[in-house]
């Protein structure tokens, strides 16, 4: 099994169980960012290169990364877009122009975040109204977690087999084979 669903068979258990243990709705603000959110998320410092960079999304098969300081405290964000974006206009890697130029440069720094204690609700209405499709998690500058779209669907996921599944029998928390997704 890959990294990527091993992430999604752990989210969905450590959703299941959030869900398990509200014992009514879950569709409601009751629910928090820090109880969805990814915590301690990878995160890189501003002087990443953008090769370095381009092989983390390949090795992580992530879609954000966050940077940070030494101290942890959250400089900027960069999207698999970003780096996109420093490919020339035939799609080409221009690996010189990629091992110069650094995270600092291409991170986006005027960023939309949440604290763990807000309400899910609350954070999807951020989401769709920034257009974004992630929300670092801070508390007092420091980064704490990562909420993301993907989150949010896994989150989705459960909840409706909660709805569907019988009071006395838990909802899975494995990953759907193949043929299913």
């Amino acid at each position: 099994m890959t990294a990527h669903y091993d992430r999604v068979d752990l989210k969905r258990r450590q959703l299941n169980e959030v869900a398990l243990n509200k014992g009514k709705s879950p569709c409601t603000d009751q629910w928090t960012v820090g109880q969805v959110m990814t915590t301690s998320p990878i995160s890189v410092p501003s002087g990443t290169t953008v090769l370095q960079l381009i092989e983390l999304f390949h090795e992580k098969h992530f879609r954000h990364l966050l940077v940070t300081d030494d101290a942890g405290r959250l400089e900027g964000l960069i999207s698999d877009r970003d780096v996109l974006r420093c490919l020339g206009p035939d799609d080409k890697l221009n690996r010189e122009m990629a091992a110069n130029t650094r995270a600092s440069s291409i991170m986006a720094r005027d960023l939309v975040t949440v604290r763990p204690t807000t309400g899910l609700h609350t954070a999807i209405d951020m989401m769709i109204a920034e257009g974004i499709s992630c929300l670092p998690v801070v508390s007092d500058d420091r980064l704490l977690g990562i909420i993301t779209n993907t989150d949010m669907l896994i989150c989705l996921d459960v909840l409706l087999e909660t709805e569907q599944a019988p009071p006395a029998q838990a909802p899975k928390s494995t990953v759907k084979s193949e043929a299913t997704r």
